[in-house]
């Protein structure tokens, strides 16, 4: 959630707003990727080009908000706020922005290698209460994984939870936590014989510490004297009641798809393992597959309203010269073609904004999905929307 924005011009008319839209390439076919970008596996990330585009058509002053940040693509180098709902989003997110201070480089060292000791001397308090708490244990983790798990865990919950090094190890876990499990990918849920060894798993450890280390150094470097960002955990139907008073300059963000992915089942055994709950961000999961398909009953009208809470809330906070930018693609519900953009037009209209562009972008092809019909998509629609 953070890069710095290049000169934009101080009139803004609409019509103005509307040809330098339109005139970006929202498909950038030669941006490049970014490590710190790729810091953590999870389904859907757009390109930092996306949202790096769009923060310059919006006024300089207000904050720029995320509603579904996941794991902090959007970078403004200004106040920036992000939520979402999934626990490992807003962890990641918030080591992303955890700053690097003149002391991390000397704790980097001490706590990687107290880290990794903890991993391969395991702990058998830690062991009782992972095998209490995260079904079919045995199933998905070998022992020597469930040990080192176990270990590392525990030295987790020793740093205070102020201490940014929390968060950093956490998230070092949640990195290397699927490769250490019988799960096949982080794509595909088989489990499989992995012959992992105990040695392996700490080293995975102990590479994981050393690059969130390093993007949180690069990252830092890259936003010196931004404000203060915000992250938090929650529905983002509730943003009305996260953003309080403050004012929003600009919304940038790609809603969940109904019918495409399954967010929490990403990441069901790094939240198991890292003390959260799955099932509960499963019941309140925006757009998750099992909602919209076998026995589950909602439609594009479930979509629109939920959509709708989270578009008046932001538009009861966005300046008069506000922009909302989203990025969205087509869904496909028990066989029929539903175009999400249309969905989102119609949403915008009866919360306040108003469609001021829209254009399509080509979807590069190295993206693996749970859903075939997503995997397949060629192309998403890029939307800017005004305050009526």
């Amino acid at each position: 959630m953070y890069v710095e924005t290049p000169p934009r011009a101080s009139k803004r008319s609409l019509a103005g707003l509307r040809s330098r839209f339109l005139a970006v390439d929202w498909s950038f076919p030669s941006s490049t990727p970014d490590p710190a970008h790729d810091l953590h596996p999870y389904p859907a990330k757009y390109i930092g080009a996306i949202p790096a585009a769009a923060i310059t058509l919006a006024p300089d002053e207000g904050a720029i908000l995320d509603p579904f940040c996941g794991v902090g693509t959007t970078r403004a180098g200004r106040r920036a706020i992000g939520v979402d709902l999934n626990p490992i989003a807003t962890l990641v997110t918030r080591t992303k922005l955890s700053g690097w201070f003149a002391d991390d480089t000397a704790l980097h060292a001490q706590h990687r290698l107290a880290f990794v000791g903890a991993a391969r001397g395991g702990d058998t308090e830690s062991l009782a209460a992972a095998r209490a708490r995260i079904p079919r244990l045995d199933h998905w983790f070998d022992p020597l994984a469930q040990w080192a798990l176990a270990g590392a865990t525990s030295y987790i919950n020793t740093l205070h939870p102020d201490d940014p090094w929390r968060d950093r190890l956490a998230t070092a876990l949640s990195i290397i936590a699927v490769r250490a499990s019988r799960q096949e990918s982080d794509t595909r849920y088989a489990a499989v014989d992995k012959e992992l060894t105990a040695a392996a798993i700490c080293d995975g450890l102990g590479r994981a510490v050393d690059r969130v280390a390093s993007a949180c150094s690069a990252l830092a470097a890259s936003v010196d004297n931004a404000p203060a960002p915000l992250v938090v955990t929650d529905d983002a139907s509730n943003i009305h009641t996260t953003l309080g008073g403050e004012e929003v300059a600009a919304a940038i963000f790609s809603p969940p798809y109904p019918n495409a992915y399954e967010y929490w089942l990403y990441h069901k055994y790094r939240m198991y393992w890292l003390g959260f709950e799955p099932l509960a961000v499963r019941s309140r999961e925006i757009g998750a597959r099992p909602s919209y398909s076998g026995s589950g009953r909602l439609t594009e009208d479930d979509f629109a309203d939920q959509m709708a809470l989270m578009l008046g809330g932001i538009r009861r906070r966005l300046r008069s010269d506000g922009v909302v930018v989203i990025v969205v693609g087509d869904s496909i519900i028990r066989g029929r073609h539903i175009h999400n953009a249309a969905v989102l037009d119609a949403v915008a209209d009866r919360s306040g904004l108003r469609l001021v562009a829209r254009t399509t972008r080509t979807i590069r092809r190295t993206r693996r999905s749970f859903n075939l019909a997503v995997a397949r998509a060629q192309a998403e629609h890029v939307l800017l929307l005004g305050p009526q």
